[in-house]
């Protein structure tokens, strides 16, 4: 039993001792890192890196209940009510006042689509994964 004791007495006077810091605690006051402007024309390395979302499918894809869903939108597409008139004929034609072919979509579907113009005219283009930033005459920065 004498035995015993002493060794719970020694764990626990090891155990105090472990707590005591070796080293003395200093208090150093840092400056904070600032932020830097980067400019995305200095960059001479392009990766164009592409996220491939690798999601399982949807529980009950392609089932009956999908047929389903399929039929009610065809359906739904056919009704027209007695109060709307077709309109026929063509849509006057656009006009390009100015433009340039920007951030072309990838293999994914359907296209997750955003786009940002700044203040200054930098434009932003976002689709899916791509991400292509342009200045205003349609220069890729």
């Amino acid at each position: 039993m004498k035995y015993a004791s002493f060794l719970l007495a020694l764990a626990l006077s090891l155990q105090a001792l472990g707590q005591q810091s070796a080293l003395p605690v200093r208090n150093v006051l840092q400056q904070p890192i600032l932020p830097e402007q980067i400019h995305l024309k200095s960059i001479q390395q392009d990766f164009a890196p592409s996220v491939y979302s690798l999601e399982m499918p949807s529980p009950g894809a392609g089932t009956y209940r999908a047929y389903l869903l399929g039929l009610k939108d065809s359906l739904y597409r056919s009704y027209q009510p007695s109060g709307w008139k077709a309109m026929e004929g063509d849509a006057s034609t656009p006009e390009v006042l100015a433009g340039f072919e920007g951030n072309l979509s990838g293999v994914s579907v359907p296209n997750d689509n955003d786009m940002a113009i700044s203040n200054d005219g930098t434009i932003i283009s976002v689709i899916n994964s791509n991400m292509h930033v342009y200045d205003m005459s349609g220069n890729l920065l």
